[in-house]
C-alpha cells in the first residue's frame, strides 16, 4: 500500500516526528496537521510532507486534513514510542484494519493524580500534591502562548479535562500483536 496519503495529528510531537519519518521512509505521502505548520520546515523532504493547520478541538480543520486520507494516525498524547511506530506499522500492512480505529494505550489506567504519585516514588521524592483548578491551568496555558516551545499549553489542559481511555470495540495494541507495558516497567528508563 505504498504512496497512501497518511494524515498525522501531533506530528510535530516527540512521538509524531518518529511517526511521520517512519511513514516516509516506507514510501507514503502524509498530511501533517498541526497547529503550527511553520514548526514542520525540517520534515518536507522531497514533497513527501505536506503540513496543515489542524486544531483536533476544531472539528472542521479536522475534518479538512483528514480529506482524502486513506489512513489517519493521531499521535497527540503520551505512549511508548516504538510500540505506537510497531502498531502504525502492522496496521498499515494488514487489510484487515482498513476502515477500523485503532485506539493505543498502556496496561495501566490511572488518574493524573495517581500518576504524579508513582513518579514521586520511583524518583524518591516526598512532596505535598495538591488540586489546581483547571481555571488556574488555562489562566498558566494562555500565559505561555507567547513561548514557541511552552512547558503548557491549552491543548494539553483541555486533554487533561477529560479521561482519555481506550474505548470498547477499538482495535488496541494487543489486537496488533503488541504486549502492553505497565507505567511502573518504563518509569525507570524515563527518569534515568
Amino acid at each position: 500500500m505504498a504512496s497512501s496519503l497518511v494524515t498525522v495529528f501531533g506530528g510535530s510531537g516527540f512521538l509524531g516526528r518518529e511517526i511521520v519519518k517512519h511513514l516516509v521512509a516506507a514510501g507514503h505521502r502524509v498530511r501533517v496537521g498541526v497547529r503550527r505548520p511553520e514548526v514542520l520546515s525540517q520534515l518536507g523532504r522531497d514533497g513527501c510532507v505536506e503540513a496543515m493547520h489542524a486544531d483536533v478541538s476544531n472539528e472542521s480543520t479536522v475534518a479538512n486534513a483528514v480529506e482524502g486520507a486513506d489512513w489517519v494516525v493521531n499521535s497527540v498524547g503520551h505512549y511508548v514510542v516504538e510500540d505506537v511506530a510497531e502498531a502504525c506499522a502492522r496496521a498499515l500492512a494488514d487489510p484487515s484494519t482498513v476502515g477500523r480505529v485503532c485506539e493505543l494505550g498502556g496496561a495501566d489506567v490511572l488518574a493524573y493524580r495517581e500518576l504524579v504519585q508513582l513518579l514521586l516514588e520511583r524518583m524518591g521524592w516526598r512532596r505535598i500534591i495538591f488540586p489546581v483548578p483547571f481555571g488556574a491551568w488555562d489562566i498558566l496555558a494562555g500565559a505561555m502562548t507567547w513561548h514557541p516551545n511552552a512547558p503548557l499549553t491549552r491543548d494539553q489542559v483541555n486533554l487533561l479535562k477529560s479521561d482519555n481511555v481506550v474505548a470498547e470495540g477499538a482495535l488496541t495494541l494487543e489486537d496488533l500483536g503488541i504486549r502492553t507495558v505497565r507505567v511502573e516497567d518504563v518509569l525507570p528508563a524515563c527518569i534515568g
